[in-house]
């Protein structure tokens, strides 16, 4: 945890109260060479900006974004996180679109 260090606390040779250097983060256990503290990357996580296709969507983007229509309904973020080549705002934007493009198609 965090200490708070009082004025002298520390300057007269005594630890303060709770513990040392160790809860400082120089435990090696935890922070070790192995790597064992470094988080793990989820499958489920977002691929880099860089990764993510910009422009025209393809034919075969749009398909899988109507299969994860029919399975999420409406859920634009979890369609996007299975897409994984359009982020959230681009699946609303394609979403909307369509939607207004199928109304209107229906309307006339």
């Amino acid at each position: 945890g965090l200490i708070a260090s009082t004025p002298g606390g520390a300057a007269d040779g005594q630890q303060p109260a709770g513990g040392g250097a160790d809860e400082a983060g120089g435990d090696d256990a935890q922070n070790g060479a192995d790597g064992s503290h470094t988080p793990q990357k989820n499958e489920d996580d977002e691929p880099p900006a860089s990764r993510l296709k910009t422009g025209q969507w393809s034919a075969d983007e749009h398909e899988r974004f109507l299969a994860l229509m029919g399975k999420h309904g409406r859920a634009w973020t979890k369609i996007a996180k299975e897409m994984r080549t359009r982020d959230a705002y681009q699946v609303t934007s394609h979403a909307h679109k369509f939607l207004n493009k199928q109304q209107h198609t229906l309307a006339a």
